[in-house]
């Protein structure tokens, strides 16, 4: 891989990794101080912060190891910072309580248009590798995405139509 092509990639691995921890933050928010929700909430928190340290560590075996890899899909930067910056949003509105931790119907909705992105959900496309270890990280991360958005819909499904 040449220094263009590692360095843009390095530039969207740094920002997908602060886009993971904004995720992060939007979800301790979502946790309601009491309530049955708090755990769902901060376990989803938890994953996501580990996904920023994945992230991490996939630039790192990238930038060890450039030659095993190649460009696969151009990712857009500015849109990882205009996602990031969504997310952010819904932040602030649940920190200005336009968004009530108590309405977790809106914070759930709001949590799987998240899951469901383009930039969650575009991960392994970024570049071609045969490289063991980035490829285990990648999967974990495609596959907690997906867990997460599964989980979100279940929880959503069981507010939408109570037994």
């Amino acid at each position: 891989m040449d220094r263009l092509a590692l360095a843009n990639i390095m530039n969207v691995l740094t920002a997908m990794a602060r886009s993971e921890i904004a995720v992060a933050k939007l979800y301790q928010l979502c946790a309601e101080p009491e309530g049955d929700g708090r755990q769902f909430w901060l376990k989803l928190e938890h994953e996501e912060l580990r996904h920023a340290q994945l992230v991490d560590r996939l630039a790192e075996i990238i930038t060890q190891r450039p030659d095993r890899f190649a460009p696969k899909r151009a990712m857009n930067f500015a849109a990882i910072q205009t996602f990031t910056r969504y997310v952010d949003s819904i932040a602030q509105r649940i920190l200005a309580i336009e968004i009530p931790r108590t309405d977790q119907r809106r914070l759930l909705t709001a949590a799987r248009d998240v899951e469901q992105s383009i930039i969650e959900s575009r991960y392994h496309e970024l570049v071609i590798s045969d490289e063991p270890e980035f490829q285990t990280l990648m999967q974990a991360i495609v596959a907690d995405t997906t867990d997460h958005k599964n989980r979100i819909v279940a929880r959503l499904a069981t507010l939408s139509n109570p037994a």
